[in-house]
């Protein structure tokens, strides 16, 4: 459950901060092994600060609102079918869709492979095949328009961007 919860929190270090972000690199061990109080409350009061600032910004979930949703496009679609818990199944989605990042050519690989080396010191399996079934899960995701959807990306750490793609499109990458 920690680990699960830990994903989310890594979500908001890759879409909104970096000094998260480096907390996370650099202290594996404080918090995975040790869970040090005052380094775990710094983590969840920057997470509820990044969280509460985004929806004050959006309250209604028009548009901004949606970079919360980093990874859960296809996460939604691999938790529905597999037995993994929600975080684990983010975290498969936020490497998919970093990975989406790189094609489009919105991210470095450098910078890829620095969240993906996030996603690796915390011993996360980021493997996965995608299926018709995730694909059917997904065009029946809340972001979605006729036929396609609001898909989150990212273009450095803490710089998200919302890019439509048909599912046509999505299913080529």
């Amino acid at each position: 459950e920690f680990k699960s919860g830990l994903a989310e929190v890594i979500k908001y270090a890759v879409i909104s901060d970096k000094e998260l972000f480096d907390i996370l690199i650099n202290n594996k061990e404080k918090i995975i092994d040790v869970r040090e109080p005052e380094l775990m409350h710094e983590i969840v009061k920057k997470s509820i600060q990044i969280k509460h600032k985004i929806i004050e910004k959006d309250p209604k979930d028009n548009f901004y609102r949606h970079i919360l949703n980093f990874g859960h496009s296809f996460g939604h679609a691999i938790e529905i079918n597999s037995n993994l818990k929600h975080g684990m199944s983010i975290i498969k989605g936020m490497k998919i869709a970093c990975d989406i990042s790189v094609k489009k050519e919105l991210l470095s690989d450098a910078v890829r492979n620095k969240i993906q080396g996030l996603f690796e010191l915390y011993e996360y399996d980021t493997d996965i095949k995608i299926t018709d079934k995730h694909f059917d899960i997904i065009k029946n995701d809340k972001k979605k328009d006729k036929e396609s959807i609001n898909f989150v990306l990212i273009k450095n750490i803490a710089k998200p961007e919302i890019v439509n793609i048909s599912f046509d499109e999505l299913k080529g990458f």
